[in-house]
């Protein structure tokens, strides 16, 4: 069996363990203090708690860096979304035409915007301009001479300013100004033209 006792010499408890030996007439016994026995299975809950603690944080730091970067994204996503639609406010309201087109090879020659003044000059919505060609939305002869204009543009990339004389049917004569410049991707070719 066994029994814990407090002796008043050291004031140290302990576990005392005892057993009456087989054959002989004597009981043999054992004390280890309490502390002692417990301090193997102490510092293994600290060590365990010590990892516990470090992997909590670890995860915590983790939690509050993608916390943190999330917030800071739907920011940057919302001052985003407030410049683009400023820019097109912008670009819409202005009283001459602005167009984009690609000049990238797999949507080559693309209208990429088409604000509303163009709606008035040339008779057509942007939903009806939007991803076609000049070929598609201006007559055969204009569309020809802006081709012309985009290979010269893309022969020597740099500002175009052209002033020309169109006969528009049922409006008249109008005198046109294009302003037409390159503009260039990453990689330093012709990504577009204004």
């Amino acid at each position: 069996g066994h029994y814990v006792s407090n002796t008043e010499s050291d004031n140290v408890v302990r576990i005392v363990a005892y057993r009456k030996l087989a054959d002989y007439p004597f009981i043999v016994s054992a004390g280890r203090s309490v502390d002692e026995v417990e301090a193997n299975f102490y510092r293994e809950r600290n060590f365990y708690l010590a990892i516990r603690l470090i992997a909590t944080l670890a995860i915590l730091a983790f939690f509050v860096t993608l916390t943190v970067l999330a917030v800071r994204l739907q920011r940057h996503r919302a001052e985003l979304k407030t410049q683009r639609r400023f820019l097109e406010t912008l670009v819409d309201n202005i009283p001459s035409g602005i167009t984009v087109r690609s000049m990238r090879a797999a949507t080559f020659g693309q209208y990429m915007l088409y604000n509303e003044s163009n709606e008035l000059i040339f008779g057509k919505s942007a939903k009806e301009a939007l991803g076609k060609t000049v070929v598609d939305v201006m007559p055969a002869r204009y569309a020809a001479e802006i081709i012309e204009l985009d290979t010269q543009l893309l022969a020597s990339p740099m500002v175009q300013d052209v002033v020309r004389v169109r006969d528009l049917p049922g409006r008249g004569i109008r005198i046109d100004r294009l302003i037409r410049m390159p503009i260039f991707g990453a990689d330093g070719e012709v990504d577009s033209i204004v």
